[in-house]
């Protein structure tokens, strides 16, 4: 299965595995278990698809595009708001592997 695994090796009519998604993929739908119906036939088949974090805007800031996981984004803060020195100039998609 591209960018996942199932969480058995094999499995029998009436079991039930679910779909573990590789670092940066998340489970469409958000349901990951799956079941083995009647002559093996899965209640459904789910997908890994590539984690997307949501473009943003923060307070005084402008807006911050999406990403994908692992990239970061400038922060620009708003004339006249300075950076705290305390604070990131960047921020990224930390989202990780979600089952």
């Amino acid at each position: 299965m591209a960018n996942g695994a199932t969480g058995a090796a094999a499995v029998d009519v009436g079991d039930v595995t679910t779909l573990l998604c590789a670092s940066g993929y998340e489970v469409a739908g958000g349901v990951g278990e799956i079941r083995c119906g009647d002559e093996c036939g899965f209640s459904h088949f789910p997908t890994c698809e590539k984690v997307v974090c949501p473009s943003t805007e923060g307070a005084n800031t402008a807006p911050i595009e999406e990403g994908a996981f692992g990239e970061t984004r400038e922060v620009q803060c708003d004339a006249g708001y300075p950076l705290r020195l305390h604070l990131p100039s960047t921020t990224f998609c930390p989202v990780s592997s979600i089952a």
